[in-house]
């Protein structure tokens, strides 16, 4: 269970399934029947289609919104588009953090505002949120399996893993026989 106030993250490299276990958790709360809203950056409207597929009828999804911009959204225009939705999520789910548009700082500072940024939505709004992050390219050394992700290889920032009040490192070995 999600608490208000709250920021998670979900972290893991490049196609292990982010997205998919974001979209579930999205899906189920919004049966449950609690408000979730979804900030789709980085697949934007070709995430329906997945919920669709998983979860059948968009009856059963009515609780569930989204916000799927064209271009790379900056941090404040997507925040102000949160804060003016009609109805208050009990759930917010962004996806990803590495899809907002980066202003002159550097990488470190922007992500260090962000993340701060959300952390301050998650307490006025009293919700909990729910971010997806990339971990850096964890490479295999030839013959040996990819590496599980720590907290050391989030992606720009320490300050993803010190203010999120959960962290979680998701990882599935690409070199493995099983499905």
């Amino acid at each position: 269970s999600f608490l208000p106030q709250n920021l998670y993250m979900i972290s893991a490299s490049t196609h292990v399934g982010k997205t998919t276990i974001v979209l579930n958790i999205a899906g189920r709360v919004a049966r449950a029947g609690y408000k979730v809203l979804v900030a789709s950056l980085e697949q934007g409207v070709f995430v329906l289609p997945r919920i669709r597929s998983m979860f059948g009828s968009e009856e059963k999804l009515n609780n569930l919104s989204f916000i799927a911009p064209t271009e790379m959204p900056k941090p404040d225009d997507l925040l102000i588009a949160i804060a003016n939705v009609p109805e208050k999520p009990k759930l917010l789910i962004i996806d990803h953090l590495h899809f907002f548009e980066r202003g002159t700082r550097g990488a470190t500072e922007e992500i260090d505002r962000l993340v701060a940024q959300l952390q301050m939505l998650a307490n006025k709004a009293e919700i909990p949120v729910v971010v997806v992050s990339h971990v850096r390219k964890l490479a295999a050394t030839r013959g040996q399996k990819e590496r599980p992700p720590t907290m050391d290889d989030l992606k720009d920032s320490s300050s993803l893993s010190q203010i999120p009040s959960v962290v979680a490192m998701l990882h599935r070995d690409k070199n493995s026989e099983e499905n």
